[in-house]
């Protein structure tokens, strides 16, 4: 759901975002909802909640390049900071500045 979600606001303006599906289960049951029918969150209502904040920064596998998204009403300055790292610890690649 991330990678869909994230892709769809990067695409602006063709694509303005997702409607969420299966928001709350009508029973209870194993499902894709987010929130379960007693109305506790589910693990993916709190990753939902971090892909949709305002300001995000994705990487576009196809142009191998990374795209910042700001869905604030007004523009904003920011640092970065990429690393790639391997399971053991290795850095790979370190890059940074601002946007």
């Amino acid at each position: 759901m991330e990678i869909a979600i994230r892709a769809q606001r990067v695409a602006k303006p063709k694509s303005w975002g997702t409607l969420y599906w299966m928001f709350n289960d009508a029973w209870p049951a194993i499902s894709w909802a987010s929130i379960d029918y007693y109305g506790r969150w589910k693990a993916v209502q709190y990753s939902a909640k971090r892909y949709y904040k305002d300001i995000i920064l994705y990487y576009h596998p196809h142009s191998q390049k990374f795209v910042a998204v700001n869905d604030k009403l007004y523009p904003v300055m920011a640092n970065y900071l990429i690393e790639v790292v391997t399971f053991d610890g290795m850095v790979l690649l370190t890059e940074d500045g601002s946007i």
